[in-house]
């Protein structure tokens, strides 16, 4: 069994989460809002479970099961985007390097391939976001 802890802020103190019902270790997680409001964390693939995807809710703290993984993802960099994370890089034991980008789309419970990408296998790469407006900045 996982087992993991979550801190509240105001309390100053670390509780016990219920333990992830599926044993797994190089995940891939995140921060998701669902359209009904939901509020958690998934966690989905990894070096054991694969292609499972499991979520925290975090107003009942109960693991809930969503749609499985079309492939296998382990290793990649998680970056919170929207309402949900992008998955940069990683593995995967079904195609092997992850040149792509993936997203968790939390509209449709499914994590989607996005034709962008690294357009070959990278290693130690650092992911992360930058506020709109340095984007849009001039050099």
């Amino acid at each position: 069994m996982f087992y993991s802890k979550i801190n509240y802020r105001e309390l100053n103190e670390f509780t016990p989460l219920p333990p992830m019902p599926t044993e797994r270790s190089d995940v891939q997680a995140g921060y998701v809002t669902y359209p009904d409001g939901k509020q958690g964390i998934v966690v989905l693939g990894g070096y054991y479970s694969r292609v499972n995807v499991e979520f925290l809710n975090l107003d009942t703290l109960l693991w809930e099961p969503r749609n499985i993984l079309p492939y296998n993802i382990q290793d990649g960099y998680d970056v919170p985007y929207l309402n949900s994370f992008l998955i940069i890089g990683g593995d995967s034991y079904d195609l092997g390097p992850m040149e792509y980008f993936h997203y968790y789309d939390p509209e449709i419970d499914y994590v989607v391939s996005l034709d962008q990408g690294f357009g070959e296998y990278e290693t130690d790469v650092i992911a992360f976001m930058l506020p709109d407006f340095y984007a849009r900045c001039t050099v």
